[in-house]
């Protein structure tokens, strides 16, 4: 797992040499698990944080109907969402993403939704779908 780890962490680090993949940079974990691209008609993109009960039930949902990958950014969970649905992820039906950031609330200090977590997380999601996949939603994991 250290090996795994240390690989995930050095990829980041590359990616973030690169400006891809870094949404929301932190001095804090970032851990994205690697990426396999099958393209496809649909895909989703949510933004999640401690939805250990029902994260699982949201993913299996959404699969159900037709969703080809979901693109996953869990925010600063404890534990990480990762052990509810490693399954999926291994599948390569699931791309995991875990962070945390420092980016403060859009009421407080006057950002554009660009700069927010969710607007990069979106930004992000697009850059990783956009040649592979038809569709993409836009999604909540309450939703």
């Amino acid at each position: 797992m250290a090996g795994l780890r240390q690989l995930l962490h050095a990829l980041a680090a590359c990616c973030a040499l690169l400006g891809f993949l870094c949404i929301a940079p932190s001095s804090a974990e970032f851990v994205d698990l690697p990426l396999s691209h099958d393209g496809g008609y649909l895909s989703a993109c949510v933004l999640t944080r401690d939805t250990h009960l029902d994260i699982r039930d949201w993913v299996e949902w959404h699969l159900h109907l037709g969703v080809g990958k979901i693109f996953l950014f869990d925010h600063a969970s404890r534990p990480p969402l990762y052990v509810n649905i490693s399954d999926f992820v291994e599948e390569g039906r699931v791309q995991y993403t875990y962070f945390t950031s420092d980016v403060v609330e859009l009421r407080s200090h006057n950002l554009t939704f660009a700069d927010s977590v969710l607007g990069r997380v979106y930004r992000q999601c697009f850059a990783l779908a956009r040649k592979h996949w038809k569709w993409m939603m836009f999604t909540d994991s309450d939703e």
